[in-house]
């Protein structure tokens, strides 16, 4: 036990250095995104397959509704995944247990929407304006239950649009949110 909590301390730490490496670079102007082309539908599969246990250890229910054909675009997957975990994992983080976290990618007229919905907590109209800021905390107090920098949707926000994409958040306090992005099908 006391090794497994040594180890969930230096993940948190190492995202967190990862964060403030992205955030340093967005400040100095030199982040770079690294396009190839890429499948969508396997970066979304993966992403979520390595996000089970922890939605399994929280004990809430995943659902992924992912085409099962590629979706070839030009993106840096792992930008692109980097947000994905971003934005499943604090779903996971803020839907208390027996709750359901869906993951649905969906094709529109001229680009693909992924969307993150949960029955978590849900965030107050008053915050939703601010979420995409850096160091936004919806609760910053020191005793709040959840940690972290607040900069992931920042970042999120800044890859999202690197990639000629939009991110919003649809939510209502105590009903859950909705956290989507979506990328142009011909990715610059």
């Amino acid at each position: 036990a006391f090794v497994s909590q040594i180890q969930q301390s230096t993940d948190r730490l190492q995202f967190l250095v990862e964060d403030l490496l992205d955030f340093a670079r967005l400040e100095a102007g030199t982040f770079r995104l690294s396009p190839q082309d890429a499948d969508l539908s396997h970066v979304v599969k993966q992403g979520i397959s390595s996000l089970i246990p922890q939605a399994n250890e929280s004990q809430l229910t995943m659902v992924a509704e992912v085409p099962s054909n590629p979706i070839r675009l030009r993106m840096d997957a792992k930008r692109i995944e980097q947000v994905l975990f971003n934005l499943v994992g604090n779903a996971i983080k803020f839907t208390p247990a027996g709750g359901t976290i869906r993951v649905s990618l969906t094709p529109m007229d001229a680009e693909y929407m992924l969307s993150i919905q949960d029955s978590g907590l849900g965030i107050s109209p008053e915050n939703l304006p601010r979420l995409f800021e850096k160091f936004f905390q919806v609760d910053p107090s020191d005793t709040r239950e959840h940690s972290g920098a607040g900069l992931g949707l920042a970042i999120s926000k800044s890859i999202i649009e690197a990639h000629g994409g939009r991110i919003g958040v649809d939510s209502r306090l105590g009903e859950g949110s909705t956290f989507w992005f979506t990328l142009p099908s011909l990715t610059p």
